[in-house]
């Protein structure tokens, strides 16, 4: 069984994610992988996960190893988990450890980046407090961290001296926003339950006081020949689909109930959640005596001999990768917050090949800007309410910010997600 406490996933792009290809439209980085490998090195130890190995060298240990798998279709790779307090908690106690050189500006948001007059470098960040104050603080260097979704925020907003934001001349920042789309896969089932004990790889399990998690991949050859996306596929463990059906509806009727929300609707249902009236006491007394979800999860574990038997079979999950899309982007709107900056509209749709509905592509903006995420809300109904805590989105840019993007419509901007941090 894994360590409760690690709670972040990683892993890192692969070699192929950086390449130019000609079958796919705005693909490539402005940078490679060999030119990134010992930032991800030195990323995966302030992380506290592992080796920086992500291929199954290293991490068979008490496993029969992966699957003898077709390997110019598929191969086996890793996900590392690290501690939930790496960033924050051991952060601050290394910044307040040493306040002699540095310190900490509470209630205060950065609002703009003061460049040069040539605005060729970032010289100072202006930050405004609730109360309206503002302050501004200068230095040789600034580090832009905001993720995928506050970093073209800023850039974006500091547009007093460049219109169109910071780094924007060619109508690039905020663009090609991409999700990484959660697919249902179907269950899995073996019909030799020797199989079980034999694939502990695809377990979350500790090698060496790290936390790994085996998982399925589209091989870069298969991904080449036939023109694909990127593919992973994680096996979670679970009971039959009558008890796994059931007994998700039996928690949502839990709530209703405990949010005076029950009425004839969830009455009708109820014949329904008793079908898994078998597995509850057992799901719950889990719960209560072993501090894990009612349900099997990633950060349970649980599919090693010992246990193999409580569980009929495997869920599939498929994490897909989207094509570039310059029409995904985050924009500025015209209202303001709190504190006067720009709230931002982020707009997300699936890529026209992956879109279930090609005439109406499910559309995504965030609660900010107003339209929720059709396609994720019918994902979220497909997947059982314990299965809530392996999801995540992740966004970083991975454009040419050399080249130029002719805009199709109305202003559009760009991110793009790296693989290398996810919350699990």
């Amino acid at each position: 069984m894994a360590d409760s406490r690690y709670g972040v996933r990683y892993a890192p792009l692969d070699p192929i994610d950086f390449e130019a290809r000609p079958e796919m439209t705005h693909s490539g980085w402005p940078m490679s992988y060999d030119s990134m490998r010992r930032h991800y090195e030195a990323a995966n130890e302030l992380c506290e996960a592992g080796p920086f190995e992500y291929s199954p060298t290293g991490w068979t240990e008490g496993t029969d190893g992966p699957w003898e798998l077709d390997a110019g279709a598929v191969e086996s790779k890793v996900f590392q988990f690290g501690p939930r307090d790496a960033f924050f908690g051991r952060a601050v106690e290394q910044i307040t450890a040493a306040p002699e050189h540095q310190s900490i500006l509470a209630g205060a948001t950065a609002v703009e980046l003061v460049a040069s007059d040539s605005t060729a470098a970032v010289e100072a960040v202006r930050c405004r407090r609730l109360d309206g104050a503002t302050i501004t603080i200068r230095a040789k260097r600034v580090v832009v961290a905001g993720g995928g979704l506050g970093n073209p925020h800023l850039l974006l907003a500091s547009n007093s001296q460049r219109p169109a934001g910071l780094g924007n001349s060619n109508d690039l920042v905020g663009r090609f926003l991409q999700d990484h789309p959660l697919i249902d896969g179907g269950s899995l089932r073996m019909f030799d339950r020797a199989m079980w004990p034999r694939s502990t790889f695809y377990d979350m399990r500790l090698v060496d006081g790290h936390s790994a998690l085996g998982y399925l991949a589209l091989s870069p050859a298969a991904i080449r020949e036939h023109d694909l996306r990127g593919l992973s596929t994680v096996l979670f463990p679970r009971p039959s689909l009558r008890r796994s059906r059931g007994f998700a509806l039996y928690k949502d009727l839990v709530e209703a109930a405990r949010t005076h929300n029950f009425g004839m609707a969830q009455a009708r249902q109820v014949p329904r959640a008793l079908m898994s009236a078998d597995y509850v006491p057992t799901a719950y007394r889990k719960s209560s005596t072993a501090n894990r979800s009612t349900t099997a999860s990633v950060e349970a574990g649980g599919r090693t001999c010992r246990t193999a038997n409580k569980f009929a079979r495997w869920e599939v999950i498929h994490q897909a990768e989207q094509s570039p899309d310059p029409t995904n982007r985050v924009t500025l709107s015209r209202r303001t917050d709190r504190i006067g900056m720009p709230v931002l509209n982020v707009n997300w749709r699936w890529s026209e090949p992956m879109s279930p509905r090609r005439r109406r592509p499910p559309t995504r903006r965030s609660s900010l800007g107003g339209r929720r995420d059709r396609t994720r809300r019918v994902a979220r109904r497909r997947r059982s309410s314990g299965d809530r805590d392996r999801g995540g989105h992740r966004a970083s840019h991975g454009h040419d910010p050399d080249a130029r993007v002719p805009d199709p419509g109305r202003g559009r901007s760009q991110w793009s997600p790296p693989r290398f941090a996810q919350r699990g």
